[in-house]
């Protein structure tokens, strides 16, 4: 097949988590012999238009950086790439509803491309408490060929919302490697905005006899620094690059995930869970498919500092609860491994065309 996925961001110049699984869906299928373009912007003017990264070629194109015209710049640019290579597209896939799948929608309509929208959290969560949003994602779960979701419990929600439509469930990838997790560190990763809840996390802490490396960035750190004056347990230890993230990990006995808004399926979560590391996180979107109450770790009501203290200090000090729930999570975390993954997609392609 000759795939193309079209992206806002592209590593180097952004690193995220769809961006992440993007970059690493593409080279897999290009691994297993199909031709495959990423179409993304273009920030950073050293940046060259178009190159080859691990067998996937790329082309990045310009758009306005005017908040008022950027949406309808990225649409315009997006079209006129996707037209000039168009006869080189089998399967178009657009990452996120709005503004790629509406891009997507559109070059189907004109030129009859097979179109797949994968929904990745944020822009279903977010955008459709927006009237206008709201009708663009409408419009594009009615008019794709196919829509992704991460997990089953995302499935149900946008077929209870908009019935009728073809969804097909694909998860997120992860590396899986030999080794374990082997500290004592109770572990946090993301950005640290207002969606993630780390507050709450600060707050539980306050219970907890044992330490807390908070790794990450955002524009709630300076809020969050204060919050955690006076408590010698937590470590800001900055943004790290995706691929340094394993080496905090390593000094971690627990994963914690206190977010409160807009989460698909975290990359986060299954990277802890490959370490061995049970998680302790709140019952949001598809969470729950993913961290299995009492088997791989514990859920708790976003906003529940309780809640969050009192299981993580009963992984700290109960060894063989520990200990068995790192074994679940080794085994659990197989069914995401980038070869399940990628067959999985390569599956849900084939039937569309």
């Amino acid at each position: 097949m000759k795939i193309a996925f079209l992206i806002s961001h592209f590593p180097p110049e952004y690193i995220g988590g769809a961006e992440v699984q993007t970059s690493r869906l593409a080279e897999k299928l290009s691994e297993r012999g199909h031709k495959v373009l990423v179409l993304t912007r273009k920030w950073t003017p050293s940046l060259p238009c178009e190159e080859n990264r691990n067998g996937v070629t790329v082309r990045r194109f310009r758009v306005s950086g005017f908040p008022g015209i950027r949406f309808f710049s990225h649409i315009i640019c997006s079209l006129d790439k996707i037209r000039k290579v168009r006869a080189d597209i089998d399967i178009l896939q657009c990452m996120m509803l709005t503004p790629n799948g509406l891009v997507g929608v559109i070059a189907r309509k004109l030129w009859g491309i097979k179109t797949v929208a994968w929904v990745r959290g944020g822009d279903w969560y977010f955008a459709k408490e927006r009237p206008f949003s709201r009708r663009i994602i409408w419009f594009v779960l009615k008019h794709s060929d196919l829509i992704l979701v991460q997990t089953p419990r995302i499935k149900e929600e946008i077929l209870a919302w908009c019935p009728g439509i073809r969804v097909e469930v694909v998860p997120n990838g992860v590396d899986i490697p030999s080794e374990n997790a082997c500290g004592d560190k109770v572990i946090f990763v993301g950005s640290l905005s207002w969606r993630k809840g780390v507050e709450y996390l600060i707050e539980a802490m306050r219970g907890v006899e044992g330490s807390l490396i908070i790794v990450g960035d955002g524009e709630k750190k300076a809020d969050l620094v204060k919050l955690s004056e006076g408590m010698d347990n937590i470590e800001f230890a900055g943004r790290v690059h995706p691929d340094r993230v394993r080496e905090h990990l390593k000094e971690g006995r627990i994963f914690v995930l206190p977010s409160i808004a807009g989460e698909g399926q975290p990359n986060a979560i299954l990277e802890a869970m490959a370490m061995g590391m049970p998680i302790v996180a709140t019952k949001l979107a598809g969470i729950p498919d993913t961290v299995e109450h009492g088997k791989t770790g514990f859920l708790v009501e976003p906003g529940d500092p309780e809640g969050l203290g009192r299981y993580i200090n009963r992984l700290l000090k109960d060894e063989e609860l520990w200990r068995k729930m790192s074994e679940n999570c080794k085994e659990e975390v197989e069914n995401y491994s980038w070869e399940r993954v990628t067959a999985r997609l390569e599956e849900a392609y084939f039937s569309i065309i």
